[in-house]
């Protein structure tokens, strides 16, 4: 019985060396290896901008550069847009009133929210995003302006110089003496 027992475990291990192909135990090769490297990305924004008091018939009101800053790090090529979210910031709803994109509309100061039906400004501000050579219009949500743009590998960050721009038109009308005209820019970067 042990006979037996024996005779089928060395038939096994044969069969089990049969099975196996023999260039594998002994193959040897080489592998090529791709791949890419992810694209990656950081985007930072601080400041506010104040333009003082802005007098009707009086053309144009600029902030100056350092105001706003933004810096873009990135492995690859990218673009920075701005536009007006119609976002209440800080202090909650209401919101940004429909119909005032891009435009400074008024503002509470002591309850930093947009007054629902106030006034606003009749021209839109305008943004530049290159130190002020070229300006673009604040647009809503969907029509945002790409204002500053890079094509190569910036990990030590890329600053974008960030200067508004506000025509005042002769009909402006003053708001309440707590209260301002108001706008809230969003950035956003993304690689391309």
């Amino acid at each position: 019985m042990w006979m037996r027992k024996l005779l089928l475990l060395v038939l096994l291990v044969l069969v089990g060396i049969l099975v196996i192909p023999q260039g594998v135990l002994a193959d040897t090769g080489t592998a090529a290896l791709t791949g890419t490297v992810p694209l990656s990305m950081s985007f930072s924004v601080s400041g506010s901008a104040a333009m003082a008091s802005l007098v009707p018939s009086t053309t144009v009101y600029n902030t100056t550069a350092g105001n706003v800053n933004a810096t873009a790090v990135t492995n690859g090529p990218w673009q920075v847009t701005a536009y007006d979210a119609l976002d209440a910031g800080s202090g909650g709803a209401p919101n940004k009133p429909a119909g005032t994109e891009g435009l400074m509309s008024e503002y509470v100061t002591a309850t930093n929210v947009y007054v629902a039906a106030g006034k606003h400004l009749t021209n839109k501000l305008t943004i530049s995003g290159d130190g002020g050579s070229t300006y673009k219009n604040i647009n809503a949500v969907g029509t945002a302006q790409t204002i500053a743009t890079g094509d190569t590998n910036t990990p030590d960050g890329t600053p974008v110089i960030a200067i508004f721009k506000q025509v005042v038109a002769a009909n402006e009308e003053a708001v309440k003496a707590a209260n301002q005209y108001h706008i809230i820019v969003t950035f956003e970067a993304t690689q391309n």
